[in-house]
């Protein structure tokens, strides 16, 4: 007996009439097309009205653009949006999540892609997104793959669907943090034809022994990560970070994402998606030097303030010369979390592949990283756009 599919109502909006007869026959009979229109304000009755299950907008009309149509009159209410964009660029991604916005399609479109997406966001959760935690330092050693796996952790032991993402794709040892040894890793993730949806995602993870974290591992040897990010990508124009991220932030409460210690394009993807980001430091001249230059791109040019940008000061207490005010002062941004320097614990921990939360939960490396985890690992929430640090999908600069 075949599945027969409910059909899933859809207001879409695009600028040429053309445009959206096309886009009318490569929906199909799964798809019931409550409306279509050609400018925002067009859409914005259409929805009201209508109240699709999902709408599907073009980042640019006649009338404005998608950025100025949602800040001005947030007319969606419990739609679910799909935006469509020409030649996506990274930062358009994390625009689109900001916006709301579930999915973010390449114009021209695909009509594989464009049904993919439709069935993915019809089903999924629409009042409700998952938290990006990313992890991030300049420099290498300063405990950065430690914070992420012990938040990761924490919350799992609180009872959040949590994963991790290991996006230190040259180097990265984030699977050791956990025991786990991976089979598949993101490397062949993008070997696969087509958009990700969270169930080849999920295929892909390999699974913590002893929390059940699920984690997508880094690529076993250094050669592959152009394959993810760089010049061996099989399709140039896409984001595999970004597209990554989006699937998992719907499927778990917090995604972890531990980083590389340099501003690629998947670094940078997984920065600008992030509820929090946690800059990691430590009390050494060359640290907090490369911590300074870090928070010149992260301040000034990607346009990030302290309620998103949390500054962790790892082992704190070490006896070397360097108050905390003395790091804040030079540094000129303010430390969010101070934790203690505990080596040996960190390294036991690694060692035996279980987090110090879960291993030495007395000892005070512990206390301190699970209050940082239950501070920033909070119930997921929307994010809301700031006009100040966001540009219109689709602008050039």
């Amino acid at each position: 007996m075949s599945e027969t599919r409910e059909e899933t109502s859809v207001v879409f909006a695009l600028s040429r009439r053309a445009d959206l007869d096309a886009l009318r026959a490569m929906l199909g009979s799964e798809v019931r097309v409550l409306g279509e229109a050609t400018s925002y304000r067009e859409a914005s009755v259409l929805i009201a009205r209508h109240q699709p299950e999902v709408a599907l907008i073009s980042s640019q009309l006649p009338d404005g653009d998608a950025l100025s149509w949602l800040e001005q009159e947030s007319p969606l209410g419990r739609t679910k949006l799909i935006l469509m964009a020409p030649d996506p660029k990274p930062e358009d991604y994390r625009t689109a999540m900001r916006l709301g916005a579930l999915d973010l399609l390449s114009l021209p479109l695909n009509p594989g892609m464009v049904l993919e997406s439709l069935r993915r966001v019809a089903k999924g959760p629409g009042e409700r997104q998952g938290r990006i935690i990313t992890v991030f330092a300049t420099k290498g050693g300063v405990g950065k793959t430690t914070i992420a796996a012990n938040v990761a952790a924490e919350l799992a032991g609180r009872r959040q669907r949590v994963c991790v993402v290991d996006l230190d794709l040259e180097f990265g040892s984030l699977c050791a943090f956990f025991g786990a040894l991976p089979e598949q890793t993101m490397a062949d993730l993008v070997r696969r034809r087509g958009a990700f949806s969270l169930p080849l995602i999920q295929e892909m993870m390999v699974t913590d022994p002893i929390l059940g974290v699920p984690i997508l591992a880094s690529p076993l040897t250094p050669d592959l990560a152009p394959t993810v990010d760089g010049e061996g990508k099989k399709e140039a124009g896409r984001n595999y970070v970004a597209e990554v991220l989006r699937m998992l932030r719907l499927g778990y409460d917090t995604v972890v994402v531990d980083t590389a210690s340099r501003f690629s394009e998947a670094t940078v993807a997984a920065l600008e998606m992030a509820n929090t980001v946690l800059l990691v430091t430590a009390p050494d001249v060359p640290a907090l030097q490369s911590t300074a230059k870090g928070l010149t791109v992260l301040v000034d040019k990607l346009g990030f303030q302290p309620d998103r940008l949390k500054l962790v000061l790892n082992r704190a207490n070490a006896a070397i010369g360097l108050t905390a005010q003395d790091i804040s002062r030079f540094l000129d941004y303010p430390i969010s979390y101070r934790l203690p320097s505990d080596g040996d614990s960190a390294v036991r921990a690694c060692n035996t592949g279980v987090p110090i939360v879960r291993r030495r939960r007395s000892g005070p490396l512990a206390r301190a990283l699970a209050a940082l985890a239950q501070e920033v690992g909070g119930p997921p929430a929307r994010l809301v756009a700031r006009r100040s640090v966001l540009r219109p999908l689709g602008s050039r600069r």
